[in-house]
């Protein structure tokens, strides 16, 4: 049976610092003083069910002979003799030393050592904390932890006390410990920070400030995420309202185009026009205009050529327009057999422009 370690005295000799902490972009940062030792947060509320701690760590300067831990301390209640588990994470860069994860746990009076070697090969730039898992601790490329997995003895049975005991907690502390003896300023090689975070509503994500609004033409179920998911493309939704894919809608077409529910913006066909919008469908072009592909107005024909209703496609499917003249005896007989009004013109040409053709049915009349 190994004793319980709440400082590893044998490694570290520490002068206590309390409470120096100092509040950077929505995260607490560990104010590093100039002379080594321990710095210590106050006691902060904690949930099991609702919270997680994270920890970020930023390295300014290389140094082959660094050595420090993060100690995340969870208690029942505002007192020290209350203490349930702590999670150890010690960090160094010498050749000669290695890495080192632990789950302590007072009930049990022992401890369970991290064997995954992802989690101890270097120092993380992020560690998650989040006691309701079986893995305990997550760093930022995605590792976690196996002590709830792990066969070397004695961890089954620290696994078991833990888990019987962590419902009671209430409360987290951070403690950051440095050798007192090391002869160099921590706070020249690593920026240290922490924060107790909680699950965000759908529609955020967790940003640099807490919950964040997913952005614009994003969404999110919220919870742990880190990111929003961006709509499809040619999908919109306002920043903070998408919480699933089914928010984002249409974005309306540019002129030239019509909205087709299932793929989006069309373009409008030849012939036809659209202001755009979100038009289900494209307009036909009026007779005697005429457009391209993706018009958002018809253009007139040239003086004296016409078509029909949309099937102006280009200029040059404006045509002349067909004329009747005097010479024609005939039509002109007809005319006027049908009663129509003399259409010659003052100068005397008889010229007529002619947009219908009338069709003149002669029924005998039988006398009996």
């Amino acid at each position: 049976m190994r004793g319980y370690l709440v400082n590893d005295s044998q490694v570290f000799k520490c002068t206590v610092i309390f409470m120096l902490i100092t509040q950077i972009q929505g995260w607490t940062e560990l104010a590093l003083t100039k002379s080594s030792g321990d710095i210590e947060t106050e006691y902060l509320d904690f949930s099991l069910t609702k919270n997680r701690v994270q920890l970020q760590l930023t390295q300014l300067e290389d140094n082959s002979d660094l050595e420090f831990k993060i100690e995340t301390l969870f208690f029942k209640q505002e007192l020290q003799s209350s203490l349930v588990d702590t999670v150890r994470y010690s960090w160094n860069t010498h050749s000669s030393r290695t890495n080192s994860l632990q789950l302590d746990d007072v009930a049990a009076f022992d401890f369970c050592s991290e064997t995954k070697s992802e989690m101890l090969t270097s120092i993380p730039t992020e560690v998650t904390i989040d006691l309701n898992t079986d893995y305990v601790v997550e760093i930022q490329d995605g590792s976690q932890g196996t002590f709830s997995s792990a066969t070397v003895d004695p961890c089954p049975e620290v696994w078991t006390s833990f888990t019987n005991n962590r419902a009671s907690i209430t409360k987290v502390k951070v403690k950051l410990i440095t050798d007192a003896d090391a002869g160099y300023n921590l706070e020249s090689k690593f920026r240290i920070k922490y924060r107790v975070i909680a699950a965000c509503e759908a529609g955020k994500f967790l940003g640099n400030e807490g919950c964040e609004n997913c952005a614009t033409d994003h969404y999110g179920a919220g919870g742990w995420l880190t990111s929003c998911t961006q709509c499809p493309t040619g999908k919109r939704v306002e920043a903070g309202k998408g919480t699933q894919e089914s928010d984002c809608t249409w974005k309306p077409c540019s002129g030239g185009q019509y909205l087709d529910v299932q793929t989006g913006c069309q373009t409008c066909e030849a012939g036809f026009y659209s202001a755009g919008g979100t038009v289900s469908e494209c307009t036909k072009c009026d007779a005697d205009k005429y457009s391209g592909a993706g018009a958002t107005q018809c253009t007139e024909c040239p003086s004296g050529k016409g078509v029909a209703s949309g099937d102006g496609k280009q200029e040059s499917d404006c045509k002349e327009i067909e004329e009747k003249t005097g010479d024609s005896e005939n039509t002109d007989d007809i005319g006027k057999d049908a009663g129509d009004e003399d259409d010659t013109n003052d100068d005397g040409s008889g010229t007529e422009r002619i947009f219908k053709i009338t069709v003149l049915v002669v029924v005998p009349y039988i006398i009996c």
